[in-house]
This record gives C-alpha cells, structure tokens and sequence, in this order.
C-alpha cells in the first residue's frame, strides 16, 4: 500500500513543472532566508538548496466592475489568452476600446476582456488571477509497504521478479499480514493495494485500527429472474441476471449471454 498523492511508480525528481510566478512579497519565498527555510514551509530541502513544495492552484476574478477600465489596465492586469468570445456570451462596449464578453450579466472569472494595443493588435484575455498555494511537502511522498516486511502469520515469502521488491507472500489458511504506519501530519490519506490471486477467489478483509473497512461493490449481488426456456417477446431484451438467453442479441446493451451447464451459478447474480 501506498500513500497516494503522486503514484508510486513515478519518480518525484521527474515530476517538477516550472512555470513563472509573483510572490505576495518580492524577495520573500520558502528558502529566502534561514528563517523562512525549507522546514519552515513544511517543505522538502534539496541537495542544490531549493525547496520542493506541493502547490495548488485557485482561480478568481481580476475585474469585477468594469466602470472605467481602460485598454492599459487590461493588457497589464490579464495574462491569460483565450481564442475569442466565451460561447453563449453577450459583449457590452464599456468604452475606453474595452469590450467585455459576460455570461449570465455577471462578470466573474469567465468573462473575456477584448482589446486592442497600440499597434491595432486584438487580444482577448480572459479575467482571471490565478494563484498558487503553497501546501508544503510533508506527508506527500508516497509511502510504500511491502507484504514480506509486514508482521506476519501463517504465510510463505516467495520470491518473483514481478513483484516490487522482488517478493510477495503467499497466504495460508487463518493468515495475517499486519503494517504499524506511523502518521505525523493529521489527515485523510489515500490508500490503494496491489495484489494478485490465482484462478480461484480468495475472500479477504481489511482492518484499520482493528475496524473492519467494508464498501459496497460497484455492481452488488441481485437476485436471478428466470423466464423459462423461451422467454416471451415482451421480456426481450433481457437485463442483468434474467434469463435464460440463448445469444449475446437477447441482451440489453452492454452485457452477454453466458450458457449454463446444469445449475452452475453465475458471476454477481
């Protein structure tokens, strides 16, 4: 299992993107100073200094009254192109050669400034200031737990080169694998299990701090509805668990006909 913000088979040096940002105070960003140091942002200290950082990034409006905005301020307060008016928009002239696209008669974050510069070049730019959050570091990195390295009962560590780390454990009957995870930052974390089971199903359960975890499956268990061997015209087609069908086109869109032999049971019904 893993802790999953960035998936554990990508490497976290190779996902860096760079783009250009403003801080809210020149000069003044996590590793500036001693004092506002990697640790200080709760952030990752790398070997060249920097600071590895988790960001988000919110979405607001810069304009939200258009009483008198000129061309200048729209061309040095917008950033952000768009190929033309939003779809469904209606553009009110407020002067100035500032057209503004509205939807709804509200300017918001998806309205669109058109303008031109002074050397008759139209831009369209869309009003929006986008912000990135930093949301330090701490608690982000992938955790991986290995099964062999677990406590254990009642099972064999095999080996495979399929499998991370180069082994995988095989259960036995009344068998357990235990993971002790130490959690420094509260939260809700994201969990996931890679495993595999050979031909036949192997009923397992998981339990966090002694409490069982259970979920409803995505396409639970219903009953069958048996129409006889030639189901009537009006049955057609035939849904989930009904039957008896004798071809994939008796079906609804989406699901086939599975031929029975005797009474073997089928799969969710």
């Amino acid at each position: 299992a893993y802790i999953n913000t960035i998936p554990y088979h990508v490497q976290e040096e190779s996902t860096l993107n760079w783009f250009r940002v403003f801080w809210d105070v020149d000069g003044v960003y996590p590793g500036s100073s001693d004092s506002n140091n990697c640790a200080a942002n709760n952030c990752k200290a790398m070997n060249d200094g920097s600071c590895l950082c988790k960001t988000s990034v919110t979405e607001s409006p810069v304009f939200s009254d258009t009483s008198a905005i000129s061309v200048t301020e729209v061309l040095s307060q917008l950033f952000i192109g768009a190929s033309g008016p939003p779809p469904g928009s209606v553009g009110t002239d407020i002067g100035n050669g500032v057209i503004v696209y509205k939807l709804d008669s509200i300017v918001d974050e998806r309205s669109v400034f058109e303008a031109s510069d002074d050397k008759g070049r139209v831009f369209f730019l869309k009003n929006v200031r986008s912000t990135v959050n930093i949301e330090g570091w701490e608690g982000k990195i992938p955790e991986i737990y290995e099964a062999e390295d677990a406590t254990t009962y009642n099972v064999t560590v095999k080996s495979s080169s399929s499998a991370t780390g180069g082994k995988y454990i095989d259960y036995d009957l009344e068998s357990y694998l235990e993971w002790n995870v130490a959690v420094n930052t509260p939260g809700t974390y994201k969990l996931s299990f890679r495993y595999a089971l050979d031909s036949h199903p192997r009923p397992l359960s998981i339990f966090v701090n002694s409490v069982e975890v259970t979920k409803e499956a995505a396409n639970p268990t219903i009953p069958v509805v048996y129409y006889g061997g030639s189901p009537s015209a009006d049955k057609f087609p035939l849904q989930r668990c009904e039957g008896d069908c004798d071809n994939d086109n008796h079906c609804a869109d989406g699901l086939f006909c599975k031929q029975n032999n005797a009474l073997e049971e089928n799969p969710g019904c």
